[in-house]
């Protein structure tokens, strides 16, 4: 995902620019989106990485624990405005949501 986030940032003015001319926003607002988009992929990243998936839960005389499983295959509909950046936020999307 580091990777990924370094080759949309090594390639952020053309991916911007592509953004703008499809969505007819100002170049400034595309960058932006390209610079949040490279951020979320990182953050996403490292919680992967820092991330617990089994959590304990206190419950009298029992062994209980809460386990985060992936989703699956999933389709989104994005708004005509924000689908690079979406499509960042969307795909890396967690139900149930993590606990930090």
């Amino acid at each position: 995902m580091h990777r990924l986030a370094d080759l949309v940032e090594n390639s952020s003015d053309v991916i911007a620019e592509i953004e703008s001319l499809d969505v007819g926003k100002p170049l400034a607002q595309a960058r932006g989106d390209v610079r949040n988009f490279c951020q979320t992929f990182r953050y996403y990243a490292d919680i992967a990485v820092h991330s617990q998936y089994r959590f304990p839960i206190a419950v009298s005389h029992f062994e209980a624990r809460t386990v985060h499983l992936p989703v699956g295959v999933c389709g989104f509909i994005f708004p005509w405005n924000f689908p690079f950046l979406l499509l960042g936020w969307a795909s890396l999307r967690r139900w149930p949501p993590a606990t930090l």
